[in-house]
């Protein structure tokens, strides 16, 4: 499984700390439009996904979260394109280092569009699927970011949608 990335905004670098959270985020693609959640609240764009809970395969939980977040069943997990990871300081337990690793699949998915199942703090962020052109997700992600995002998504998906353009050919020959 390849390694795409790691973001470590820690202060004193060295051996990573024990894993503490994996998520399981889908790549969507249709020609050069994606699916995306589109966070109206913050004008950004986020790969569908998010954590595994306990005794759930990283395979089970993509296929609840996609249904919850985008509304689509998927057919098929074609891929696995790899992981990032990200380690920093966690917000909320003084100095504690958070660390998560993202799975990114690439699947196929049911067309049809079924309704989501948002959490309150999804619900608060304007969560709505989207099919996107890449390029515009790219744009969009970079503005976030250079206008300084409080999320730590907004990063690591601009950073995963840049990997996925430049390598748009050979992930295509997997969507087929």
């Amino acid at each position: 499984m390849e390694k795409i990335k790691v973001f470590d905004y820690r202060k004193e670098k060295g051996t990573l700390p024990e894993l503490i959270r994996q998520a399981s985020r889908a790549v969507i693609i249709d020609g050069h439009k994606i699916l995306m959640i589109k966070l109206n609240a913050t004008l950004e764009f986020k790969f569908p996904g998010g954590g595994v809970e306990n005794d759930e395969s990283l395979e089970d939980a993509l296929k609840r979260e996609i249904l919850e977040e985008a509304g689509v069943k998927i057919n098929n997990v074609r891929k696995c394109l790899g992981y990032i990871d990200q380690v920093y300081p966690d917000i909320y337990h003084g100095q504690s280092i958070f660390y998560m690793r993202s799975f990114y699949y690439l699947v196929s998915i049911d067309r049809q569009m079924l309704p989501t199942n948002h959490s309150s703090s999804e619900q608060k962020l304007g969560f709505t699927p989207e099919w996107v052109d890449l390029d515009d997700a790219i744009i969009t992600n970079r503005d976030r970011c250079k206008q300084g995002s409080e999320y730590h998504w907004t990063e690591r998906e601009l950073y995963m949608l840049e990997y996925i353009k430049l390598n748009l050919n050979e992930i295509e020959k997997e969507s087929c």
